[in-house]
């Protein structure tokens, strides 16, 4: 037959087979099978196969042989580069290798006698097959004849199977690159639990059952808390304190417990429990879960944790409209477990919802005031008390609302805290007082502006740079520029804290403590610190001139200050009678509303004018 009509023949048969549906539906090892038996058939060949290379490509293996005379399939021979490096030279090339007589062949005599000749093979036709990564492996069409001489129409054919069988592995490695990046997408890397999207997909797929009549069984959800973890990675390490937390998943997937349970891993160390029907009292369950969860005594890694679990819990009944929000009512109660103490529980309570979304508005809205810098300097005016002029500022933050007003930082500072973002709120109030010193005048004729510091800021890092860079940006005198700091702050006698200190007084900044009277400060501590104020707090203020305790704590004050050859500002000055005992007892400054509340610049302009 002629060669182009033998090659129409082969490609019909190819067309023929590839539009079948057993194909067409058949596993990527079906349709492997089905083209080596359309080839043996169309060429007349005993032998026909696929072999795939090892990772470093140093054997071929036979992945699928298809034997003729059996009319069966086997694999698992494998092929060494050392064993038969002219072969393996061969098809790196990427061609098609043609050998009419393998015995004799440079790329395939080596196989003579430990492959052909056992079983009888004189003549080869190999083709490569193809993935993304470059070559997967070989075609190879085997023939027992004698004298065979492969024609360019059954070249052609053979390459067109190994191109089909390419198109296959590359699909087969496309869906099983598929199923792991789903998988990867739904489950917890670390712990190998369910991560919050596949968990919140397994909750919904209740909620069909949960809409019929006969579905009457009481669901319940469970958010669990390691508590004191961050302690316990801080002690072990990274990679030990992720050994806890996959010791913890397994504990959760083996709980000896009569209810089926499907637990997840949400973030960090927070863990969810999933039981579609409850068998017995919620409460006695959650605390048979802490049992099995509490490490106390324990050791990992020969280091010995303690560490107890706080539950958030809900129980479901009836119809819900989305496991997100069923997740987030957990959630709400593992926070007001946390607020009773370590290793405690609470069951959602549906009044703690409303609770929760005030305080996730407040804090969108107060990061918003952060970005949009709705929070601003207040400016107190500090007396002398002897002359009555004013000599110094104390800034205060205020939140300037855009439907609320005015805010006190008793509604806003608080949240700040526990969302950590005093830092950048502080940072936000040094560029401001400073830009508000260097562009007004009146301000500039004052001695002092005190700042307020939180301890997050007093323990950063970027403290000493960021004042600094101020200083610099704005060319303000640093001796005008004073810290307050609460007392409680610098009775830790910590080394960054002395640190902080020194940098800062080396940049000529001073500072003032804050609430004197109410810490633990010591007097030796003071002494070596570049403090030059004392602020008696408003608490010894407000008994004045009657209250004897306070009379006499204040005058203790005085004289300590006076001692110490440091200047006393006295707060929360409210009544002449007040400010009158203070100057006779020769406080330095006093400030309060007796003379002004905090106010705006453009109200601090008017005023000192």
């Amino acid at each position: 037959m002629d060669p182009i009509e033998c090659l129409a023949k082969y490609h019909s048969a190819l067309l023929d087979t590839c539009g079948k549906s057993d194909f067409a539906d058949g596993t990527t090892l079906d349709k492997i099978h089905m083209l080596l038996k359309l080839t043996s058939q169309q060429l007349n060949s005993a032998r026909v196969s696929t072999w795939r290379y090892n990772s470093k490509r140093t054997k071929i293996i036979c992945h699928s042989l298809y034997e003729a005379d059996q009319d069966q399939f086997s694999s698992g021979m494998a092929l060494s580069i050392e064993d038969f490096p002219s072969y393996f030279e061969a098809m790196a090339s990427n061609r098609v290798v043609v050998a009419d007589n393998a015995r004799e062949h440079p790329a395939t005599h080596e196989f003579t006698d430990s492959y052909l000749k056992p079983l009888g093979i004189y003549s080869m036709l190999d083709a490569p097959v193809y993935s993304s990564l470059g070559q997967h492996g070989v075609l190879c069409v085997e023939d027992t004849k004698e004298g065979r001489q492969w024609g360019i129409d059954e070249i052609a054919f053979v390459t067109a199977i190994a191109d089909k069988i390419s198109l296959a592995v590359e699909h087969d490695a496309w869906l099983k690159a598929s199923e792991r990046i789903k998988v990867a997408q739904r489950t917890d890397a670390l712990t190998d639990l369910e991560n919050r999207i596949a968990f919140q997909d397994r909750i919904e797929e209740c909620f069909g059952c949960m809409e019929q009549p006969s579905c009457t069984s009481t669901k319940a959800l469970l958010v669990i808390g390691m508590d004191r973890f961050s302690a316990v990675n801080d002690e072990l390490g990274y990679n030990k304190a992720n050994d806890v937390l996959r010791t913890v998943a397994q504990k959760l997937e083996d709980l000896p417990i009569a209810e089926a349970s499907f637990p997840a891993r949400l973030s960090g160390d927070l863990f969810a429990l999933w039981i579609p029907k409850l068998r017995h009292n919620l409460v006695q369950l959650i605390e048979r879960i802490q049992g099995i969860l509490n490490t106390t005594g324990n050791q990992i890694h020969g280091i010995p944790v303690d560490l107890s679990a706080s539950i958030g819990a809900i129980e479901v009944t009836g119809v819900l409209k989305d496991a997100d929000n069923l997740v987030r009512k957990a959630e709400i109660a593992l926070m007001k477990a946390k607020e009773k103490g370590l290793g405690t529980y609470a069951i959602f309570d549906d009044a703690w919802l409303s609770d929760y979304k005030q305080k996730k508005n407040a804090e969108c809205e107060l990061l918003t005031a952060l970005k949009e810098q709705q929070l601003i300097p207040f400016y107190q005016p500090i007396i002398d008390s002897q002359t009555g002029k004013v000599c110094g500022l104390e800034a205060l933050v205020r939140w300037d609302h855009p439907t609320r007003g005015i805010l006190s930082p008793y509604f806003f500072l608080p949240l700040a805290t526990e969302m950590r973002i005093m830092p950048q709120l502080g940072e936000l109030m040094f560029s401001q007082v400073f830009k508000d010193i260097a562009e007004t005048p009146e301000l500039q004729s004052l001695s002092w502006v005190s700042i307020n510091i939180s301890s997050e800021q007093l323990y950063s890092t970027t403290l000493v740079s960021t004042i600094s860079n101020l200083l610099t940006k704005f060319q303000i005198p640093s001796g005008m520029i004073e810290l307050e700091i609460v007392e409680e702050l610098i009775s830790h006698d910590t080394k960054l804290v002395s640190e902080q200190f020194e940098s800062l007084g080396e940049l000529g900044i001073r500072f003032s403590i804050d609430d004197f009277g109410t810490g633990y400060s010591s007097l030796a501590r003071l002494k070596h610190l570049p403090v030059t104020k004392l602020k008696i707090d408003r608490s010894f203020v407000d008994g004045l001139p009657d209250d004897e305790s306070d009379c006499c704590i204040a005058s203790s004050i005085v004289g300590m200050a006076k001692g110490l050859n440091l200047d006393l500002v006295a707060e929360g000055v409210e009544t002449p009678e007040q400010a009158q005992w203070l100057k006779q007892h020769e406080c330095d400054f006093i400030q309060g509303y007796l003379y002004a509340k905090p106010m705006s610049l453009s109200q601090l302009i008017e005023f000192l004018s």
